[in-house]
């Protein structure tokens, strides 16, 4: 379809409607702010010119000079998924310490879907990936990228930054990557999780089943698949009184059937509303412990069960783009906001040291991230904090925005030790611990993260049909996270904005257009 057909489309619909839809309504505010950033982008353009001649002097050194600190030799980095926020930031890091990167993202025909990676300047070459059309098995997205590993790039490290909804996949494209590439390509190392620890963090209830047979000093949720009614009664006579949970119907389907609560006010109540439901052996549910509390995030990597480097953050707004539009939005760009806590704290050290434990019982080498929930419950002392692991994704995710130039290159240091590892020789660590049991230091760095395009909707378009105090306030709001220096967009750099200006004024404009037909 052509441009001029959707955008004629488009003004059908909202002459049509009573009142503009939501994806209208970003839509005319997107454009109508398109003037002013054209000319802040254009800004940003021009002042990286400089920026960027320097980075490539640096670069080339570092490709040509034996002694570069960071490698026993520049490395070529594939990145599967480079347009998310952590593959940007990822692939602009290691192009900023000499290295050649390589990029590959999913893309369709049309406009709309072109990646902004591919506008990057930390990029030497990008290759599309064809959407998927087998949600279960994956098996085009493997073949497409062990095809560009075997035939088109020779690389020495590949990293998956995709947001598949399934670990195994991820886990599973690693273990074909080793076993098929060697031949072309000397020392690959695929970051990420062996198989069998894929496959048991695969699920919520595998991942809470998974944390209580290894031991570890965290509970997680109480998450379990049953299968009768005699085991829901077990179930919840095993966590007391005070637990509460909800019990939805197994499917294959990411959206709940049905939700119950459970226990009732009385055990008369809870009785017959589990007698009514229907459970065997072929008809399993889901019963899920609900806890609720602030939610927080580490983002680790780790090489031989070490964490060599992590940084612990709280989502401040986890709410996902307040539209109901089917724009295309991860599990992890629905985070809005996130806040980098210091490890140095009470709650940073116990949300270290039970990374360090994962990491250290599956000797896993990989860059995963971690999510809790943290409650607070009165004490006759005080507030006591209770963390809840829920969930474990082994690939970066968008807390690699709240990384520094510096501590990108200490994590680049870790990659490319990992890769060393993988040889005949092993060399000494490169980086410490941030934090002993002694001792503590601070993490990575302390920045705060936002996404500009979730911001906008929420803050601005969403009040718009609030009181004129409330939109004015979320107008402010919006303004601060732009202007002030401790909030970072999760895709933007000055070096390197045209990514940026793709997604905000090319890409979503096309999304939102393509959507109204």
């Amino acid at each position: 379809m052509s441009l001029s057909r959707v955008i004629t489309n488009a003004v059908e619909v909202a002459r049509r409607a009573r009142r503009p839809s939501p994806a209208f309504t970003l839509l005319v505010a997107n454009l109508l702010l398109f003037p002013l950033t054209a000319i802040l982008f254009t800004l940003a353009y021009l002042r990286s010119l400089p920026h960027v001649r320097h980075s490539s002097k640096r670069s080339a050194r570092g490709r040509t000079q034996s002694g570069n600190p960071l490698s026993s030799k520049p490395l070529t980095i594939f990145i599967t998924g480079v347009g998310t926020p952590q593959g940007l930031k990822l692939a602009r890091s290691f192009y900023q310490n000499g290295h050649t990167v390589t990029g590959a993202d999913f893309e369709s025909a049309g406009l709309w879907s072109k990646s902004c990676a591919r506008f990057s300047r930390a990029l030497h070459t990008f290759h599309p990936l064809s959407p998927n059309n087998d949600p279960e098995t994956w098996e085009n997205y493997t073949r497409e990228v062990l095809t560009i590993i075997r035939t088109k790039v020779s690389c020495d490290l590949f990293i998956q930054c995709s947001n598949l909804p399934n670990s195994r996949v991820d886990s599973h494209l690693k273990s074909l990557v080793e076993r098929f590439s060697r031949s072309k390509v000397i020392s690959t190392c695929a970051f990420g999780f062996p198989f069998h620890v894929a496959c048991e963090v695969s699920t919520d209830w595998m991942f809470s089943d998974w944390i209580e047979e290894a031991g570890l000093s965290l509970r997680a949720k109480r998450v379990r698949v049953v299968k009768s009614r005699a085991q829901v009664h077990k179930a919840l006579g095993a966590a007391g009184r005070d637990a509460k949970f909800a019990i939805q119907l197994r499917s294959l389907s990411s959206k709940p059937q049905s939700d119950t609560l459970l226990p009732r006010s009385t055990m008369n109540e809870t009785y017959h509303i589990i007698a009514g439901l229907d459970i065997s052996e072929e008809n399993s549910w889901i019963l899920r412990e609900l806890v609720e509390g602030a939610e927080y995030g580490v983002d680790a990597v780790s090489v031989d069960g070490e964490v060599m480097g992590c940084v612990a953050y709280r989502v401040l707004s986890p709410r996902a783009l307040p539209t109901h539009t089917n724009i295309h939005v991860t599990p992890e760009d629905s985070r809005s906001r996130i806040e980098s806590i210091s490890l140095a704290s009470a709650l940073g050290r116990s949300l270290h040291h039970f990374t360090c434990e994962m990491a250290l019982h599956e000797a896993l080498t990989a860059h995963f991230s971690l999510r809790f929930v943290v409650v607070e419950k009165p004490t006759p002392r005080g507030t006591e904090q209770v963390i809840y692991p829920t969930s474990c994704v082994p690939r970066p995710s968008t807390a690699t925005a709240l990384l520094s130039p510096e501590d990108g290159m200490r994590q680049n240091q870790v990659y490319c030790m990992a890769h060393r590892k993988t040889g005949a020789s092993v060399e000494p660590r490169v980086i410490e611990n941030h934090v002993t049991d002694d001792h503590a230091a601070g993490p990575f760095t302390r920045t705060k993260a936002y996404n500009v395009q979730h911001e906008f909707s929420e803050l601005v378009v969403g009040r718009l049909r609030s009181s004129l105090l409330d939109l004015l306030k979320g107008i402010f709001q919006f303004c601060y996270l732009l202007l002030s220096p401790e909030w970072m967009e999760i895709r933007f750099d000055v070096w390197d904005p045209v990514p940026s200006f793709w997604e905000w004024q090319v890409r979503w404009p096309l999304q939102l257009l393509a959507e109204l037909t």
